[in-house]
């Protein structure tokens, strides 16, 4: 009975990572979504794919292929237009300073790595 209780604990522990790096992530994105605007924020969350393909690269070991590569910088130039768009054209909107908006576009950015 011990070692069954042993192994449920293991199963809540394993649950606890993943669980904890969404909390952290989703107080990173909506603390980001504080300092900027809604679309943005939505368009910043394409940041994930980035993240993911290159966690799959070091922990996962796999090889991206060239049109892979090509998918993520074209993804990369995207998110960096978005932003730069965003402090350029949102400081009004959003009534906020624009290192106010590139520390939620860092925050935001952040929340996808984390998730």
């Amino acid at each position: 009975s011990e070692r069954h209780h042993l192994h449920n604990a293991k199963k809540y522990w394993l649950a606890l990572a993943p669980a904890m790096a969404d909390l952290v992530g989703t107080a990173l994105m909506m603390t980001g979504l504080l300092f900027t605007t809604v679309s943005v924020n939505q368009m910043l969350r394409g940041a994930e794919l980035v993240f993911c393909a290159l966690l799959s690269i070091v922990f996962l070991k796999r090889k991206l292929d060239r049109y892979n590569w090509i998918g993520m910088i074209l993804c990369v130039i995207g998110i960096s237009l978005v932003g730069l768009a965003g402090i350029v054209a949102g400081s009004e909107q959003a009534g906020t300073d624009p290192d106010k908006q590139f520390l939620g576009f860092m925050l935001i950015v952040g929340a996808q790595m984390v998730q």
